[in-house]
């Protein structure tokens, strides 16, 4: 099956990763007006891939099924977790995640 938009895709998550490898310290605690740094978005963005990635297995092997979540509850569980993670630990999250 083919997909035409995963090339698209592909090039958008390259250019964004090589943008994400070229930020400094001080770019990355960059804080947004709800208090999140650039960094703690990255780390966030790769808990919300992860989760996908996590039911399409799921899913794949049993069928798919309701996956009901409470995105605000589950954000703002998230935002000190991935605000306490290490700068370099939360890019590190998000590239990983974008190479798999």
């Amino acid at each position: 099956m083919t997909f035409p938009f995963l090339q698209e895709n592909t090039a958008s998550r390259r250019r964004l990763e090589t943008l994400v490898r070229r930020l400094s310290d001080e770019d990355l605690t960059r804080t947004t007006p709800d208090g999140w740094t650039i960094a703690a978005l990255l780390a966030h963005l790769a808990f919300w891939d992860q989760r996908v990635l996590a039911l399409l297995r799921r899913w794949k092997e049993k069928g798919v099924d309701l996956s009901p979540i409470d995105p605000d509850a589950v954000n703002d569980a998230l935002k000190p977790l991935c605000l306490a993670l290490d700068l370099r630990a939360a890019i590190a999250l998000y590239v990983w995640n974008t190479s798999e």
